[in-house]
């Protein structure tokens, strides 16, 4: 089969990255209903457990996450620019590349290239060879906004398109605004 030769031997198939997305998205829910953005969404930020639960995914290192709700007045913080990039730069959302403050929306954008990474083994801006961080971040930044999920998931045929409504929903999202988690979790299954 084409998809099969196309992905990398370190990916997984679709089937199994849409579940993961399904219950990371039910996992960002949990956090976010709690009042904070984790910030740092990468692979290593999430275990499967043991035994019974082993199909079950937790979500771990909450050392960069953030309120994103005032604790007195519980209204959402303000958008601010001029913000140094937090997490990790090959899945950062685009408002986070161009140095804004991160929301529940920034979260699920991260995801979103975490399940490209997943799918395809590989990000197309990994291995940027820029001594630089603040270059190579900026780099990084601008291949992201450059880049047509279509094009990056076009090898996979239609079955793909998912990742397409996804990225384009969750690009949508206003700063403030509130995912609709369950359209997603929908999306995914």
């Amino acid at each position: 089969m084409v998809v099969r030769e196309k992905r990398s031997s370190k990916s997984f198939s679709l089937a199994t990255t849409l579940t993961i997305g399904a219950q990371i998205v039910t996992r960002l829910e949990q956090i976010h209903r709690k009042g904070f953005v984790h910030r740092d969404i990468k692979a290593n930020n999430f275990m499967s457990g043991r035994g019974e639960d082993r199909r079950t995914i937790y979500v771990i290192d909450f050392g960069l996450a953030k309120r994103y709700r005032d604790l007195k007045t519980g209204h959402h913080i303000a958008i601010k620019g001029g913000k140094s990039l937090v997490g990790t730069a090959r899945y950062a959302s685009i408002a986070s590349h161009e140095g804004y403050e991160q929301c529940r929306r920034d979260d699920l954008e991260s995801l979103g290239y975490l399940l490209l990474y997943f799918l395809i083994g590989k990000l197309p801006w990994q291995g940027i060879q820029i001594h630089s961080k603040t270059e190579k971040y900026a780099e990084i930044g601008r291949l992201k906004k450059m880049a047509q999920i279509d094009y990056l998931v076009k090898p996979f045929g239609d079955d793909c398109l998912v990742l397409h409504r996804y990225f384009e929903y969750v690009r949508g999202l206003k700063f403030e605004e509130e995912p609709n988690y369950d359209y997603v979790r929908k999306l995914f299954q």
